[in-house]
């Protein structure tokens, strides 16, 4: 059932049955155990927001099964945490919509309109905000609380350093150079410099660029990463910001982020622009999600190459993103530079099962095995593996 239309929790009140409720619930406490099979199982049974990446997530976890590793575990808890505290109606997820809303720009309305547009407007913020999910989830205790109260041994068993991410800050970081998997960060305050784990981050920014991020501590090597995608900064709010975040009180830092945006500096609601899947920090783009047919229709701007895989008997989608990849392939050859970028992308399709079937069916030619092995070198795992490989399968090393 296709949900449409800016009402969607409205649609979902109006049809939700006593059956969906028993099974979103099911599903929902499948994944808790850290059983995302289960979880998707139980998810199908009921009607679920198309264009969610919920389903994808599930898909990929079940995939990786125990070979994932313990950051995508970390990261899976911390989706769980805000899942959960929306679940129990936590108080604390309002108020940190009432920050986080403020970045957005507030419109000048009578008390009593302002109170009806922010409730409605709030349940957008609250699913779509990556700033009111952290000040939820840090700032407000949610995540230390989830990890205390409500998660499963057996998940936290296989996170890694979790439980110190509730305590970790946010600050300013300036984006250095990449080296293979590893992004080099310094802190725009202190001037430490800090290896992390490259899983998308630099992609769509320079040498040089600001953000506001959090590091979090992780045992695969070089031992930290961002928590999830940091949010650009101009480097005159990259200044500012750094005294700001020194306060307990949110509000100056969400004003400086309204003051920038009200100055043409960076966008209005900079905390809606950098939602990414589970295990990639590249911007989610539903167009490159091989789950999404919402246009699959209109093949008019069907490129040769891609119409070369449809004819093949590949969706749409699953085509596109398997060109993304043959792309890394050719041009890290070509251009070595451009293969840092590329890698990430090639790794954030092949996340997708279905993806990753395809290119073990179409991407394994002789050909293919130096660029698959070159890609590898700029990806962590799992990626890494899938790349070698689909490098072995080129190099006729595995049946396939």
């Amino acid at each position: 059932m296709r949900l449409t239309g800016p009402d969607i929790i409205g649609q979902l009140d109006a049809l939700r049955t006593p059956e969906d409720d028993a099974a979103m619930l099911e599903s929902y406490e499948a994944e808790l155990r850290g059983d995302a099979a289960a979880a998707i199982e139980a998810m199908q049974r009921t009607f679920h927001v198309v264009g969610s990446t919920r389903l994808a997530k599930l898909e990929h976890l079940a995939h990786l099964g125990d070979a994932a590793p313990e950051w995508l575990i970390a990261r899976w808890l911390r989706d769980q945490a805000y899942a959960w505290m929306l679940h129990e109606q936590d108080l604390r997820v309002g108020v940190a919509a009432t920050y986080a809303t403020l970045t957005h720009g507030v419109p000048d309305l009578p008390d009593e309109q302002l109170a009806e547009w922010f409730e409605q407007y709030g349940l957008r913020v609250v699913a779509s905000d990556t700033l009111c999910q952290g000040f939820a989830l840090y700032r407000e205790g949610g995540f230390a609380d989830f990890l205390a109260q409500r998660a499963s041994p057996a998940l936290l068993a296989r996170a890694g350093r979790v439980r110190e991410w509730p305590e970790t800050p946010l600050r300013v970081y300036e984006l250095a150079e990449i080296e293979g998997p590893v992004l080099m960060v310094r802190d725009h305050g202190t001037g430490a410099l800090h290896p992390t784990l490259h899983i998308g981050a630099g992609v769509g920014c320079a040498r040089g660029d600001h953000v506001l991020g959090r590091l979090v501590p992780i045992d695969t090597a070089p031992g930290e990463m961002f928590e999830h995608r940091p949010i650009p900064l101009d480097r005159v709010t990259a200044d500012s910001l750094v005294e700001v975040l020194e306060e307990e009180d949110p509000v100056p830092l969400c004003a400086e982020l309204l003051r920038a945006a009200e100055g043409n500096r960076m966008p209005y609601r900079p905390g809606t622009h950098v939602n990414t899947p589970l295990w990639s920090d590249i911007v989610d783009d539903e167009r490159d999600d091989p789950h999404d047919d919402a246009t699959a229709a209109d093949d008019d701007d069907v490129p040769g190459r891609v119409r070369d895989y449809m004819a093949a008997g590949l969706d749409r989608r699953i085509a596109e993103a398997l060109c993304t990849c043959e792309m890394a392939l050719e041009m890290g050859s070509i251009v070595p530079s451009a293969v840092v970028v590329l890698a990430q992308h090639a790794a954030f399709n092949l996340a997708h099962p279905l993806v990753y079937e395809a290119a073990r069916r179409h991407l394994v030619r002789p050909m293919d095995a130096d660029g698959w092995e070159l890609v590898a070198r700029h990806v962590p795992e799992p990626s890494r593996s899938q790349c070698l490989e689909l490098a072995a399968l080129a190099r006729g090393g595995a049946a396939a």
